[in-house]
């Protein structure tokens, strides 16, 4: 089904590829990958994606930042450098190590880890890393929130002005619901590029192998899922990733004859 100016309306393709990313469907904040309780009734005061600090009296009072990757310590990092924010960082591993890549050839990848740390140790005294929590609850306090934090020492309660929830994103694979692709269970990404993935050596997005048009085919003909949706829960995607792909798909098909082939495309995008 496809959304047009018209309104509803089918198509029919020769070949689908389905790019539509994975912003639009951003993790939760509880654990086992479901809503805290109250999380859904408070998603007016959720932001799931990096905060604009353009405008520092946006972020003003207290702002409860959960996770721990990239985009986190980003955030972090900016909001950290606003003289009226406060930061409540819940981390969920009792000992991050910020993913630090082992003589890391990219000086702001390996800054973005060291100030994580170095806020983890206490130097900055308007941000508080809570490490081994997560949310447990959320909870309406007159025109802020109120956070219930379970962490290894106990519960721990933050009332904030504002939410920021950076804890990844999934592909939404209701697009492909009916078909046939072999998912993951591990990633949730498309069977045959995700055993590539996994099975590569280290954990650096920059040394990720280029898997191949192979890799990318579905036991649904003519059917494929490219970008970071590919990638399901695994974090190494890059952008230069899903350009290769692209030019890995035309490369195999541009001298195969077809009849007139058309692309299917979904609301989204790809990060």
């Amino acid at each position: 089904m496809l959304d047009t100016p018209g309104g509803e309306a089918t198509a029919e393709a020769d070949l689908v590829l389905d790019c539509t990313g994975t912003y639009s469907h951003p993790n939760t904040l509880g654990p086992g990958g479901i809503p805290a309780p109250g999380e859904r009734a408070l998603a007016d005061h959720i932001t799931r994606t990096l905060p604009d600090t353009e405008d520092p009296d946006r972020w003003a009072g207290t702002v409860l930042l959960v996770g721990a990757g990239k985009s986190a310590q980003t955030a972090a990092r900016d909001l950290a450098a606003l003289p009226g924010t406060r930061v409540e960082w819940a981390v969920r591993k009792p000992t991050p190590d910020w993913g630090a890549v082992p003589d890391d050839t990219l000086p702001g990848r390996q800054h973005l880890v060291d100030t994580s740390q170095a806020f983890a140790n206490g130097v900055n005294d308007r941000v508080t890393v809570h490490t081994g929590a997560h949310v447990r609850a959320l909870h309406p306090a007159d025109d802020r929130v109120r956070a219930i934090l379970a962490t290894d020492d106990g519960p721990r309660t933050v009332v904030c002005d504002h939410v920021v929830a950076l804890t990844g994103y999934t592909g939404d694979a209701s697009l492909y619901r009916q078909l046939q692709v072999h998912e993951c269970y591990a990633t949730g990404a498309p069977m045959n590029l995700s055993a590539a993935l996994l099975g590569s050596a280290g954990g650096d997005c920059l040394t990720q192998p280029s898997a191949g048009i192979e890799a990318l085919r579905n036991p649904e003909p003519h059917f494929y899922i490219l970008g970071a949706k590919s990638h399901g829960r695994v974090n190494t995607f890059l952008l230069r990733t899903g350009y290769r792909q692209i030019d890995q798909f035309a490369a195999a098909y541009a001298d195969a004859p077809k009849p007139t082939t058309a692309v299917g495309t979904a609301r989204g995008r790809d990060r």
